[in-house]
């Protein structure tokens, strides 16, 4: 509960808000073209460039200790998450025009509210109109290593932090949080 520590964490998502997006994915498949879409990003916190200098010591198999400079993060470093959702977020306001929904800062939206999408540390979950999802895929692919799943008609199912969400063929979607899959 220290005050200095929450500057060590990226903003949090909780079950309630993942399921939400689903939700809003059925209102727009009723209303346009809305897919779904989970986007895994690979080695995310190894694409972010230190803040601060970091040096650490290595111990070497001879028994010689060499200090190295740390020019990325590293998975494990205490402030890892939270650079890495600076760094990931920047791009989206930057080339996306998208911004932090206020009560829960781990969702964006787009400008025009065709577009929504949930960071959970490296997986993303968006939701949108085709159009602005698929801007949003090239965007991050220009950046990064990207996997990804598509939900956008009958059939068609993924999963998301550890719930696999299917799209039934009378436009229901089924969900099962007793997943043996792992990504």
């Amino acid at each position: 509960m220290d005050a200095e520590l929450e500057s060590l964490f990226s903003p949090a998502s909780n079950a309630i808000v993942a399921r939400l997006l689903p939700t809003k994915f059925l209102e727009m498949l009723e209303h346009g073209d809305g897919m779904m879409v989970r986007i895994d990003v690979k080695d995310a916190v190894l694409t972010v460039k230190q803040e601060t200098p970091t040096i650490v010591k290595c111990l070497l198999a001879d028994g010689e200790t060499r200090a190295c400079g740390l020019g990325r993060v590293l998975p494990g470093q205490r402030d890892g998450s939270l650079l890495w959702h600076r760094n990931i977020t920047a791009l989206m306001k930057n080339e996306l025009n998208m911004t932090p929904h206020a009560p829960c800062p781990c969702i964006l939206k787009s400008e025009d509210n065709s577009c929504f999408v949930l960071i959970h540390v490296d997986d993303i979950l968006a939701v949108g109109r085709r159009e602005f999802v698929n801007k949003l895929v090239k965007c991050l692919r220009s950046k990064y290593e990207v996997s990804t799943l598509v939900m956008e008609k009958p059939g068609d199912e993924l999963q998301f932090l550890k719930r696999r969400v299917v799209l039934q063929h009378d436009y229901i979607q089924t969900c099962d949080t007793n997943t043996s899959q792992t990504r």
